[in-house]
């Protein structure tokens, strides 16, 4: 929804199902922008290789005006598969950055942990389950 003011800006509502609960996440571009500069700095080995592709963070755009309904529902798109991408990373779920960047409370904080606890877990039965191969004729 565009916000009036001064300078007018869009702010962006994202729904998270994290465990039983929905964590409503209010923000602006600039938040998530220092967000992700936050992991970066913190992890940047989540941010090299095949993970780098899908996590990636919509570039600010100097001559387009946001406020317009087409440009900050495809801005809200781009952020939205940002943020899907960075929730299927287990070692980022865990990160204080991304927590304290989502704004989560503690309960949340806890669902969160387990859950990157489970994604690891089940990451290792794969890896370590038989594959099947097929017959030899």
């Amino acid at each position: 929804s565009v916000v009036n003011g001064a300078r007018p800006f869009v702010s962006f509502t994202f729904d998270f199902k994290i465990g039983p609960m929905t964590h409503t996440l209010q923000t602006r571009y600039s938040q998530l922008l220092e967000l992700h500069e936050n992991l970066l700095r913190a992890k940047p080995q989540y941010f090299r290789g095949g993970f780098a592709h899908h996590a990636q963070f919509p570039p600010k755009r100097w001559f387009v005006d946001m406020t317009k309904p087409k440009n900050s529902s495809k801005r809200a798109q781009e952020l939205l598969a940002y943020l899907k991408a960075l929730m299927s990373h287990p070692g980022i779920l865990q990160t204080e950055e991304f927590v304290n960047g989502l704004g989560l409370d503690h309960s949340a904080r806890s669902a969160l942990a387990e859950i990157a606890r489970d994604m690891i877990e089940r990451a290792k039965r794969n890896k370590n389950a038989p594959t099947a191969t097929a017959p030899s004729h």
